[in-house]
């Protein structure tokens, strides 16, 4: 198996989204992943968590994702993935920078379903029909 270089990815679609998370979260300069975009988190705040890594793919949607995952998990060695940015504009009271944390949310791929509480997360996998609205943390 290969070496961990980073605990944990942060993975962003849009280099918009990268760019707003660096002005926020101190990163090193952009590197080349596999022809997605990599920035290594030097943040001191963000020590606590292990070597962390930001990784764009540049684009919206399932494959783009999912390339940035792979890249991620093979060729960095990542044990945790942090998915950042897909709320998508939910509410039209949120903005740039708000944290969403859903009661509840699905993976519309596979059908699964995480609820709960951080300290007791709830692991389903059986759709439901909706879901509850979480809250926004304005910071």
């Amino acid at each position: 198996m290969r070496q961990r270089e980073f605990d944990y990815a942060v993975i962003v679609a849009l280099h918009e989204e990268a760019a707003y998370f660096a002005g926020v979260v101190k990163c090193g300069s952009p590197e080349d992943l596999d022809g997605l975009t990599r920035w290594t988190i030097v943040d001191e705040r963000w020590k606590p968590f292990g070597r962390g890594v930001l990784v764009s793919s540049g684009a919206m949607g399932h494959e783009p994702a999912k390339a940035a995952v792979t890249a991620a998990i093979s060729r960095l060695g990542v044990a945790s993935i942090v998915n950042v940015g897909i709320a998508g504009r939910v509410a039209s009271d949120l903005a740039i920078g708000d944290v969403v944390i859903p009661l509840m949310t699905f993976d519309v791929t596979e059908g699964g379903k995480v609820a709960g509480s951080q300290d007791q997360p709830d692991f389903q996998h059986a759709a439901r029909e909706r879901a509850s609205r979480g809250s926004a943390l304005r910071h």
